[in-house]
């Protein structure tokens, strides 16, 4: 009987997609861990190119069972990191240990802290002296560099951003004496500063700014729509003249998050979501054609990036629709539930998602992701 090594390499490929994916789910496999072997993903280069060098040899069998191997237990481990990544940083659990650090200033003072992923709490402590309680999931240490003037506090990885497969927890306690400048930069995190009886002459927020500016400016934004919770961090990047148009946070995300209250309000004069939408008329049925999400990735040359799809016209969305109704069971006049169990900047919950709206579904979004 004549083998078809294709179909042997294919459906191996896909059993090792599934597998890991199975075992991440079923926590057989540590995210952390399962994150560190990610960054080998040039092995599947490797494979591929030893399979094609071992082509005419009696070592083509075998060398062409790694290559479909080795390729689907990288992308399966991707796939299976996405969702805990977009949550968690690709971390799982607490951080093992915190290491503390402390110091005094002596007269006024500067500070500088730039986190990443995870989450950062500032505080005050009467007196001159500062205190750092930073955990990290994956054991990792946070540069700290202090004078009597001055202290400057980071994340200790290599490019100064988040790390896939690490989480940092910090608690930073600052004296309530003179401190000149404060500047915070977070990078995929939630920072809550409270600051009562501190002496602070500037001080600066910034959240993802530089990224957020980048991809507002690059895809040519007619409009930013965003949490209130999070208009400290994304009205410095808004372009001039673009429309910022704020949702009040809902209680859910707050309780996720542990945002103050004050901050899921809408401030006064500013731009309702719901009111601006409500000047528009309602577009005429089918003319929006096949438009769909342009998703931003986090990019490998410095910046994110973005793939714009084309809208290929009302044919092309009619068989988009068709294939939604067959496909993923969406029955015009039956409208269904449906749980989206991942963030909807990735492109299978954002396509789910927004079909499931256009259908009429009731469709129910995560505050969180565990």
């Amino acid at each position: 009987m004549r083998v078809n090594r294709r179909l042997i390499y294919g459906g191996l490929f896909l059993v090792a997609i599934g597998g890991i994916l199975v075992a991440v789910d079923q926590g057989v496999i540590d995210t952390a861990a399962l994150a560190d072997a990610v960054r080998l993903w040039p092995l599947a280069i490797i494979a591929v190119g030893l399979s094609l060098v071992l082509r005419r040899t009696q070592l083509s069998f075998p060398s062409g069972l790694l290559a479909a191997a080795v390729p689907g237990l990288v992308l399966g481990g991707a796939v299976g990191l996405a969702p805990r990544y977009a949550a968690d940083c690709g971390a799982r659990g607490e951080p093992a240990s915190v290491a503390s650090q402390q110091g005094t200033f002596d007269g006024s003072a500067t500070v500088s802290v730039r986190t990443g992923c995870g989450s950062l709490n500032v505080s005050t402590a009467p007196g001159s002296a500062w205190r750092l309680a930073a955990g990290n999931t994956a054991g990792r240490i946070p540069s700290v560099r202090s004078t009597p003037q001055s202290l400057a506090i980071d994340t200790g990885s290599e490019d100064g951003h988040f790390e896939l497969g690490s989480r940092d927890a910090w608690d930073l306690t600052l004296p309530t004496s003179r401190i000149d400048g404060l500047s915070i930069v977070a990078n995929a995190n939630r920072t809550r500063v409270s600051l009562p009886g501190a002496q602070v002459g500037r001080l600066a927020l910034t959240g993802n700014a530089s990224e957020i500016a980048y991809v507002l400016r690059d895809c040519g934004a007619k409009a930013v729509v965003a949490h209130s919770d999070l208009l400290s961090q994304v009205a410095p990047a808004v372009p001039e003249g673009t429309p910022l148009l704020l949702v009040p946070t809902p209680p859910e995300i707050a309780a996720a998050y542990d945002v103050p209250v004050e901050q899921c309000a809408v401030p006064a004069g500013a731009r309702l979501w719901d009111e601006w939408l409500a000047g528009f008329a309602p577009l005429p049925e089918g003319a929006s054609g096949a438009i769909s999400s342009m998703i931003y990735t986090s990019g490998t040359t410095g910046h994110p990036k973005g793939v714009q799809r084309l809208d290929l016209g009302p044919e092309f969305a009619e068989a988009v629709a068709r294939v939604s109704r067959e496909v993923l069971g969406f029955v015009p006049g039956r409208p269904i539930r449906t749980v989206i169990t991942g963030p909807l900047y990735h492109s299978a919950p954002n396509f789910y998602g927004l079909r499931a709206v256009r259908e009429g579904a009731l469709v129910i979004l995560q505050p969180r992701f565990d």
